[in-house]
């Protein structure tokens, strides 16, 4: 085992006892009041009862609210599980054959057996673990004796360490905002039945077993997304090929047109609300999924601008050829932007706007830090560092300023945003007032898990109930994710939080370069150049300014809210998409197209 991979073991095995450490608040014995009242399940469940429950429930579906209390007492042990599961499945995804792959699969169907996602019954997991296993046998039996494996050991690069903090920094960020939006789960408001429009939105009663049934799934996905990094590279490659070949026929625009407006207007019509006339026809409702249309969307938005700066980046070409490159890409973003508009969801917008803005500069720091001789490129990479940070100070500024003093004046939604920032407490909707008063409320070193009062502080001294006014709003785990992480750790705590996740976004691109700089026992196949990197490099950017966006929203720097915090923040969809990006970062060079 190299020194990166002892590194990466060490500190998924300390993220874990962190993690462990973190959830043990959430067991305590006297964390668990109201929990009979609102699961209606045994409050005092404790570890003696899991035999019976792995006898009555080895084949069937497990209660929702069982499962609840199950994970909130044991989110330390879940989460234990969850890291070293994910860290030997990666390992084997690594050695690049079929059967390891088999073999992680066959590990990640055992575990979804264990934890039970989705309320399946036992029986599918069961039955999906038994034809992984009869699929990886048979392909070890295919092996001919003495055969070479698809990628030698000689052939598989050393990790480096960028790499070894990929999946550690997945788990201590997840976990830590899992374990936050399970607390408030707990203990949050609860939407009592005929309140909202549906029955069957009971509030924040499920929110910590929907963020677990997502944190496997994404899981779950990066490890697959990091076995099939190659595949998924080579399939991008031959689709812009085959658009751009199509694009050159006397009727491939006209025909390209049509097929981008329907794919803009179907993804429009699954975001747009489902108790609104879509697109002012009468009769016509849309689906309701805006969480899954605008991560869609943005990584569509995010794979386009990565081939552009690939394919006009670092190909030599005609200005007149990069023009018309840069005038496909702007027809891009306008069909992303159109179905945003027709989903009603103006976050990704303007994240991928602002992300699109900085991303424009890496042209001009590549030509400033460019030098030949040691002491000039020594100092021309300094300046681009300091043109890097005058550049993203200037786009921060110019996008607030364009958020808070332009748009109100031509938009009615930004103006009542506007008018919200600056004056919570006498706006319509007070959810901003209430993640204010939290953060308020908070002492220097914040309440702790399972004491932070979400339900207000009447509430919290026994002399109100827990109402949707009387603390914290229902959707504070998503569109005020910061406060709870800062009700929670305290300002330094949510502050570390939030500083790691932009540093472990920067490490993922850094972890890919210099493994494709590798010139030791491995050297990557150059046909494809640097579009893997780019492929991970500028959705992680888009995330660093959705950081921005929704801890500047909370503290009211800025009048957009609504924008989870990536990795800490209620979304399993944005869990699943970060995950398709963040596996190809955890297996760099393996299999390169």
């Amino acid at each position: 085992m190299g020194s990166a991979r002892r590194l990466e073991l060490l500190l998924t095995l300390a993220v874990a006892w962190l993690l462990f450490e973190f959830a043990a608040p959430l067991a305590a014995p006297g964390a668990d009041l109201g929990l009979q009242a609102r699961y209606g399940a045994t409050p005092d469940l404790g570890l003696g009862w899991l035999p019976d429950l792995a006898y009555r429930y080895a084949w069937t579906r497990v209660p929702q609210d069982l499962r609840a209390v199950l994970l909130l007492r044991h989110a330390g042990a879940w989460l234990l599980l969850l890291a070293i599961a994910g860290w030997t499945a990666l390992q084997w995804v690594r050695q690049g054959s079929a059967s390891a792959a088999g073999l992680a699969l066959c590990l990640w169907l055992a575990l979804a057996w264990l934890l039970r996602p989705f309320q399946l019954a036992g029986l599918w997991w069961a039955a999906g673990l038994a034809l992984a296993s009869a699929g990886t046998l048979v392909a070890q039996l295919r092996s001919p004796p003495g055969a070479q494996p698809p990628t030698r050991p000689s052939a598989i690069p050393p990790l480096t360490a960028w790499t070894a903090l990929v999946w550690p920094g997945w788990m201590l960020l997840t976990g830590a905002g899992w374990l936050v939006i399970l607390d408030f789960a707990a203990r949050g408001p609860l939407v009592p039945d005929g309140l909202l429009e549906s029955p069957l939105r009971p509030g924040a009663r499920y929110f910590g077993l929907n963020q677990a049934d997502g944190l496997w799934l994404a899981s779950g996905l990066l490890i697959a997304s990091a076995c099939w990094r190659a595949h998924l590279v080579r399939a991008w490659v031959r689709l812009c090929a085959v658009l751009a070949a199509l694009w050159q026929r006397p009727r491939g625009p006209p025909v390209l047109m049509v097929l981008a407006l329907f794919c803009s207007l179907s993804l429009g019509w699954l975001g747009a609300s489902e108790h609104r006339a879509f697109l002012g026809i009468n009769g016509l409702r849309g689906a309701g999924r805006p969480h899954i249309s605008g991560e869609v969307l943005r990584l569509v938005c995010c794979a386009a601008l990565a081939w552009f700066a690939y394919r006009f980046g670092e190909w030599r070409g005609s200005p007149r050829r990069a023009w018309d490159g840069l005038r496909h890409l702007a027809l891009v973003l306008a069909l992303g932007v159109l179905g945003l508009v027709w989903s009603d969801d103006k976050g990704p917008l303007l994240v991928i706007a602002l992300a699109t803005a900085v991303l424009l500069g890496v042209p001009l720091l590549q030509w400033v830090g460019s030098g030949r001789s040691g002491l000039a490129k020594l100092a021309g990479r300094g300046a681009a560092l300091l043109l890097a940070a005058g550049l993203a100070i200037t786009m921060l500024g110019l996008w607030r300023t364009a958020l808070t003093d332009w748009l109100p004046r031509v938009s009615k939604d930004a103006a009542v945003r506007e008018l919200l920032r600056a004056n919570p407490f006498e706006a319509r909707s007070p959810n901003l007032a209430q993640a204010r008063w939290l953060m308020d409320a908070t002492p220097a070193g914040g309440f702790g898990l399972a004491r932070v009062p979400y339900c207000g502080a009447r509430a919290a001294a026994g002399q109100a109930g827990c109402t949707l006014s009387s603390g914290a709003p229902l959707q504070m785990p998503s569109d005020f994710a910061f406060a709870p992480l800062f009700a929670s750790w305290g300002a330094t705590g949510a502050s570390v939080l939030v500083f790691a996740t932009l540093l472990w976004l920067f490490a993922l691109p850094a972890g890919m370069l210099a493994a494709w700089r590798d010139r030791g026992t491995w050297r990557p196949a150059h046909r494809v150049g640097l579009l893997p990197i780019w492929l991970v490099a500028v959705p992680a950017l888009v995330a660093q300014a959705q950081i921005v966006v929704s801890v500047g929203a909370t503290l009211g720097w800025s009048s957009l809210t609504g924008v989870t915090l990536p990795l800490l923040g209620y979304g399993s969809a944005s869990l699943c998409a970060a995950a398709a990006w963040v596996g190809m970062a955890a297996n760099p060079g393996v299999g390169e197209p």
